[in-house]
């Protein structure tokens, strides 16, 4: 066995600023970040025109008693004093815009990420389901888990040395920013108690992966010292090596189970093998590019896989690593995120990219480099006290605890897809959204607050910004197609297209930063005096920002599914890809056998669905006669 040793590394505390040095190497901007001077600064949203929207979002989800009384709170806070919070809004932004980053990153990722205390798998990391691979080579195991890693360090290696080339967007092709892949790879979140940090190692010191099977870590080498990944047929012999030590080994204490509890127990648990003498071991994974975990799960349905992915066994993962991707003995394959530094946009970058390069034909002429150097796996052992063991036992029962209560179901719809929602004059996301707006008021005979997010990457150190899909236009639609045949099916086509119209233009508003939650947060962040803190407490406000239905759309032709949990007990967690000729939904709640809400709300936008189509094929019969 080779000695571990320490590694030197960056402590992030969720200020973008700190790791501004990052972007260059010797003085010179590298290509990744070429344009990080240049992207423009979060605007602060209107207050006047910002609190107009509020009470129009709020109109749909509560009494008029309630209405007039927000109403009243709004105009009270717009005459007094809410001016002077935001000219100190305005002020702040002013100053943090100066210092090179956005008004509200620093914030949003201490408030919404770091200080969150809650355990990150279900809660915070969401999950891709890859499709399967159509070549025998890549459908084994350690022959598709090779080929994955061989594409994930190629990407490595341009990530390392900052040549990829930045996104753009748009017919414009505008670039935007590339703060957050300083936190993908060879970075780890660690607990602390109160907030959280994220460690980043130099990836020129760190050529390495962890690799986990059987609850085992191993350290493994799978690139050269010019960061170049060794071959195919090179990695696979390492895995299996792996493999085998770890299926022949005795069984040992799950060490990787401790990352899934709250931040606190985390943090303390984290803190006790420390003191066991373990920070060498610690180190090794938090260091690593990223976590391989080779499962001994075969899961095949749907379903079954969106388990395994959102949160799996707790022995074979490590929560805290910003990219596992995950291999089961089956073949079948996908990818766990940690979400506290970064949102999905650059992530699907990579996975994309590994699964372009891991789709076409193998190459067949690949032979073990005799000069190549393979140091073989490094088994990664933790000494375990007393104390630690009880760590583990208590948190192995939590997180049973916290998978039983938890149920998931997936929907493939195949009836149409984007293709033919363009074809009827509309956008596939926003019809989407309606969908699940008939959906889960069929279900519950209610309209709860739904949260769906656009990306903000536009403007310098942007994450998200938020659209209130619940509107007067979605409302009068759903209504419409819930009181039978006394509303005429061509008014009922009309008011679909007004609510998809209507969530176009309040997706546009929020990514131009003209969003209501993004706004009415930087203001509760300073609101400290009782009158100042009325309308944030106001019962209404606080019911429409209590998501419900929590979603979010991405869509990759690589991509079988993907999810997440819930983000509050009584709600769901709506993941959802838009195909050309398909919908795929996942959806995530607490288990209620009286609700079944997973299984009730996918039949339901099957039903809405079909019912959406004949709606639209009515519509272009009768404009054809």
């Amino acid at each position: 066995l080779q000695p571990l040793i320490m590694r030197e590394f960056i402590e992030s505390d969720g200020d973008y600023r700190t790791e501004k040095h990052l972007e260059s190497k010797k003085g010179v901007t590298l290509p990744l970040y070429e344009f990080q001077e240049k992207i423009p600064k979060l605007p602060l949203a209107d207050l006047e025109s910002t609190l107009q929207k509020y009470l129009v979002s709020v109109k749909p989800l509560v009494d008029d008693i309630h209405l007039k009384r927000t109403e009243k709170i709004v105009q009270d806070f717009l005459e007094n004093d809410g001016p002077k919070l935001y000219a100190e809004l305005s002020d702040l932004a002013d100053e943090r815009n100066s210092s090179g980053t956005s008004w509200l990153a620093k914030w949003w990722n201490e408030t919404m990420y770091l200080q969150f205390r809650e355990p990150v798998v279900i809660n915070v990391s969401y999950f891709f389901h890859f499709s399967d691979s159509p070549y025998p080579e890549n459908q084994d195991q350690i022959g598709r888990a090779s080929s994955l890693v061989h594409a994930a360090m190629t990407f490595h290696k341009f990530w390392a040395k900052g040549t990829l080339p930045p996104e753009r967007i748009g017919k414009s092709k505008a670039p935007i920013c590339s703060v957050a892949y300083k936190y993908m790879l060879n970075a780890c979140r660690v607990p602390k108690q109160g907030q959280d940090s994220v460690r980043i190692y130099s990836p020129l010191n760190c050529c390495h992966i962890t690799v986990v099977c059987c609850g085992k870590f191993f350290t493994v080498n799978v690139c050269d010292k010019y960061g170049n990944p060794f071959k195919k047929v090179e990695i696979e012999k390492l895995l299996c090596e792996v493999e085998l030590v770890a299926t022949n080994g005795d069984i040992e204490p799950p060490v990787g189970i401790l990352s899934s509890q709250n931040r606190a127990d985390w943090a303390d648990s984290r803190d006790q093998l420390v003191r066991d003498g373990n920070e060498e071991s610690l180190q090794e994974i938090e260091s690593s590019a990223f976590l391989l975990c080779i499962d001994r799960a075969s899961p095949v349905a749907r379903d079954e896989v969106a388990r395994a992915l959102l949160h799996g066994d707790g022995k074979n993962r490590w929560y805290d690593k910003p990219i596992q991707i995950i291999v089961f003995k089956n073949g079948k394959a996908g990818m766990m995120n940690e979400h506290s530094m970064m949102d999905g946009m650059p992530v699907l970058r990579m996975a994309d990219y590994i699964l372009r390069k891991t789709n076409k034909p193998p190459s067949f002429d690949e032979i073990i480099d005799p000069s190549a150097f393979l140091s073989r796996p490094i088994k990664i052992n933790f000494s375990l006290s007393s104390a630690s063991l009880r760590w583990i036992a208590k948190a192995d029962a939590a997180f049973s605890k916290l998978i039983d209560a938890h149920d998931v179901k997936t929907l493939a719809y195949a009836g149409y897809g984007s293709s033919s929602i363009k074809k009827f004059g509309m956008s596939p996301d926003a019809f989407a959204q309606m969908a699940f707006q008939l959906a889960y008021y069929r279900m519950t005979g209610i309209f709860k607050a739904t949260y769906e997010p656009v990306q903000m990457r536009g403007f310098l150190h942007g994450r998200t910004a938020c659209v209130r899909t619940v509107s007067s236009h979605s409302v009068e639609w759903v209504n419409a197609m819930t009181t039978g045949p006394r509303v005429p099916t061509q008014e009922k086509l009309r008011l679909l297209k007004s609510a998809v119209k209507n969530h176009v233009k309040l997706a546009s508003e929020a990514a131009a930063g003209n969003d209501v939650d993004r706004l009415m947060f930087g203001l509760s962040m300073l609101a400290r005096k009782d009158s100042e803190r009325d309308i944030f407490e106001d019962p209404s406000f606080k019911m429409s920002k209590r998501w419900a239905i929590s979603t979010s759309h991405l869509t990759n032709p690589y991509f079988d599914n993907w999810g997440w949990g819930e983000v509050v007990p009584e709600g769901v967690g709506l993941a959802y890809m838009m195909k050309p000729n398909s919908l795929v939904i996942n959806v995530t709640a607490l288990k209620d056998d009286a609700k079944q809400m997973p299984v009730r709300l996918c039949h339901l936008v099957h039903e809405a669905l079909d019912e959406m189509k004949i709606l639209c094929e009515f519509g272009d019969i009768k404009s054809k006669l």
